[in-house]
């Protein structure tokens, strides 16, 4: 009993001590709250910062520790002032605003974000909570505010955002590049491959225009070959200079780096901004390939309107052209061997064209020879007899119009006899313009850019002169309600990487005559064939021969000719013929006027071995004053002049007897060296004498020929 009253005390005096206690921590409590020290110590160990402000005119009234080490501004300079006395006037009209909006509503604003301009840490984010502080009568005594700073949170937020954006971007550019790839491998042909390209990616990046080129060697001009462009946008494809787009461009893209431009009225200087904005292009992105340090390519997309490119469309821009070269360098690879069969199939076949031609025209040639003599012979004796001449003047016109015909083919077949001579570009175009000026009729405008520094040339002027008229009586056709016609000069290097994309071309420096016009065009079908002789394009109205002339001279002069057509854009010829030495100077224009005499009484030696030219020969030499010898072969012409005193030997190149004309020349020359050689031929083989032309001291008098070249030509020869 004793031992349970024991416990029974202690536990009584154990509850009664607690009881105290609570007593004690209660009134400690209570005294605490009615100081302004525990209130002090309670919102200065607040993390996030306090502001209290009078209700009347929002000067700061307190400002906690964390308020301070947020802001920068010390809590007694705080005391006493406002907003606008620390912040910038929007941030602080932004405060002001919430602070009046609380207190006339008398509620509770949470603002989820709100900036702040800090003296020491920037601009930061507060995520904040204001309500009105009531006095004892319900009116509004101050305004409080707890800020609490969320900047961390929001760039983390912002941070995550942007990761699942680009994460989203990343996705659908994989999915465009895989979709792109399963399109362009459904093609072999570079060009099917880079029009899937530019469309795809012009519709992917929601753009204007996505277009693709190739740079000319001189690493200015280039190609746009084609392009894609959205409803309204028009085609861009066309040949542009990379200088008229600005000093950014040449810079970057020869550089190798990308041409990028948000608004070209702002960026560019204005008569940069006018070559952009006269095709319709207000922003651009513009990749360059550049391969063995020379730019060779470009692809570009373009907005009409100025637009700010992301990194993102830099970034497929890149991926999609370097993906693209990378395609089209294999496809060509796989088709180079196709194409160099196809190619060395058509070389055969012009080849075996031009020697059938050839051989043709030289015997045309030939025939014509002795139909055009006997014709001029026969109407000096029918002078008098109207009826009679006019039937010979007909017969005679056919027989003209025959030997142009063989002209053009031994033209095509690169036969034809060349006089080459300096010639000045620029003088022979600014002459020729003349002329066509009245030919080409007022409908078609004709415009020259013509490179005051375009190097000589070595050329046949005639048949120069004729190959650009030719092609300016081409483009009037092609243009048949009017149209503009522009002739260039340029000089150009065409290297080794060009050399190989056109094995018919001898690196080197060349200069450049390029005809354009704003035709109709032609058809790739069309472009295959253009050169082919007898293809043409206007019915009965053509001979099919202009182009294959050109064609035939250009080759033969050493150059080389390329065309580039659209349909319903135009063409473009250029004519590269091989720059001559610097010190070469211009011909005059040499005379053809008859000389007073024609006629002479000398020795002329006639050697044909075709019996009815022969005999012609004879009749016209006879006519003319001319004592006349007459041989059938080479070796029977040397034993003639062994025995006869001649002053002239006039013999045709392509004898039979193992001995040519030629031969017999040197031979004559070597034994009697006074001795005078004229030759004659519908046929200069090149084989025999390099480029068709003959010796130095040989003139050549082409088949057929009329009496009165004839006696010219002997005049000439013999007096020379």
């Amino acid at each position: 009993m004793s031992g349970e009253r024991r416990s029974a005390d202690v536990d009584a005096a154990n509850g009664q001590e607690g009881g105290r206690r609570q007593q004690d921590f209660v009134s400690q409590a209570t005294v605490l709250r009615n100081t302004s020290s525990f209130l002090n110590l309670v919102i200065e160990n607040i993390p996030a910062m306090v502001a209290v402000k009078e209700a009347t005119d929002l000067r700061f009234v307190l400002l906690n520790r964390a308020g301070e080490e947020l802001t920068g501004i010390e809590r007694t300079e705080s005391l006493g002032k406002n907003d606008f006395d620390f912040f910038p006037p929007e941030q602080a009209e932004f405060f002001v605003a919430r602070d009046r909006q609380v207190l006339d509503s008398g509620e509770l604003l949470i603002i989820p974000e709100e900036p702040i301009s800090t003296r020491s840490k920037g601009t930061r984010w507060l995520r904040t909570l204001k309500l009105p502080v009531l006095d004892e009568h319900g009116k509004p005594r101050f305004l409080l505010a707890l800020s609490l700073d969320v900047t961390e949170l929001k760039q983390a937020e912002t941070a995550l955002r942007t990761s699942e954006a680009a994460l989203r971007e990343s996705e659908a550019r994989l999915r465009f590049l895989d979709a792109l790839g399963k399109e362009t491998a459904k093609s072999i042909d570079a060009e099917e491959v880079l029009a899937t390209t530019t469309r795809m990616l012009g519709q992917h990046l929601n753009v204007a225009i996505c277009a693709y080129a190739d740079m000319e060697p001189d690493q200015d001009h280039f190609t746009i070959r084609g392009d894609w462009s959205t409803e309204g946008s028009p085609s861009i494809v066309g040949y542009y200079s990379l200088a008229d787009f600005g000093l950014l461009a040449v810079k970057n893209l020869r550089a190798g780096l990308p041409l990028v431009i948000n608004n070209n009225h702002v960026e560019l200087a204005p008569e940069e901004a006018a070559t952009f904005q006269s095709i319709g292009i207000a922003a651009t992105i513009c990749m360059p390939l550049v391969k063995q340090g020379r730019l060779t390519a470009l692809m570009a997309i373009h907005d009409r309107v100025p637009r700010i490119w992301s990194a993102h469309d830099l970034a497929l821009v890149t991926e999609v052209t370097e993906r693209s070269w990378a395609h089209i360098e294999r496809v060509r690879s796989e088709i180079s061997i196709r194409d160099g069969a196809r190619q060395l199939v058509q070389a055969q076949k012009m080849e075996a064209i031009g020697t059938l031609t050839g051989g043709m025209a030289h015997d045309f040639n030939n025939l014509l020879a002795v139909i055009i003599g006997n014709v001029d012979l026969l109407n000096e004796r029918l002078a008098g007899d109207a009826e009679s001449t006019a039937l010979a003047d007909q017969a005679l016109s056919a027989a003209l119009r025959g030997a142009d015909l063989t002209q053009r083919l031994l033209a095509f077949a690169r036969r034809q006899p060349l006089q080459p001579q300096p010639i000045q570009p620029n003088d022979l175009v600014a002459g020729i313009v003349k002329l066509l000026g009245r030919t080409l009729g007022e409908s078609i405008e004709i415009s020259l850019d013509l490179d005051s520094g375009v190097s000589m040339v070595e050329a046949d002027q005639v048949q120069l002169e004729a190959s650009i008229v030719n092609l300016a009586n081409n483009a009037r056709d092609a243009m048949p309600k009017g149209g503009r016609l522009k002739i260039a000069t340029a000089n150009r290097h065409l290297d080794a990487d060009y050399a190989l994309m056109h094995p018919d071309v001898t690196p080197g420096d060349y200069a450049l005559i390029e005809i354009s016009d704003s035709g109709s065009g032609m058809s790739q079908e069309t472009l295959g064939q253009v050169f082919e002789p007898f293809f043409t394009t206007k019915g009965d109205a053509g001979t099919g021969l202009g182009l294959s002339m050109v064609f035939g001279f250009v080759k033969q002069s050493g150059g080389h000719i390329n065309v580039y057509s659209e349909v319903g854009v135009g063409t473009t010829f250029r004519l590269y013929l091989p720059s001559a030495a610097p010190n070469a100077i211009a011909q005059e224009a040499i005379s053809t006027s008859l000389p007073v005499s024609v006629s002479g009484r000398e020795t002329v030696l006639a050697v044909e071995d075709k019996a009815d030219l022969r005999n012609v020969v004879i009749r016209q030499l006879t006519q003319l004053g001319y004592r006349c010898l007459e041989a059938e072969t080479g070796k029977a012409a040397l034993a003639i002049l062994e025995t006869e005193p001649v002053d002239l030997v006039f013999t045709d190149v392509i004898m039979p007897g193992g001995m040519s004309g030629y031969d017999l020349g040197r031979a004559a020359v070597a034994r009697w060296p006074g001795i005078k050689i004229l030759l004659t031929s519908g046929f200069p083989e090149e084989k025999l004498n390099g480029n068709g032309a003959p010796p130095w001291n040989m003139r050549l008098l082409i088949k057929p020929y009329r009496k009165d070249q004839l006696a010219r030509v002997l005049r000439e020869v013999l007096d020379g």
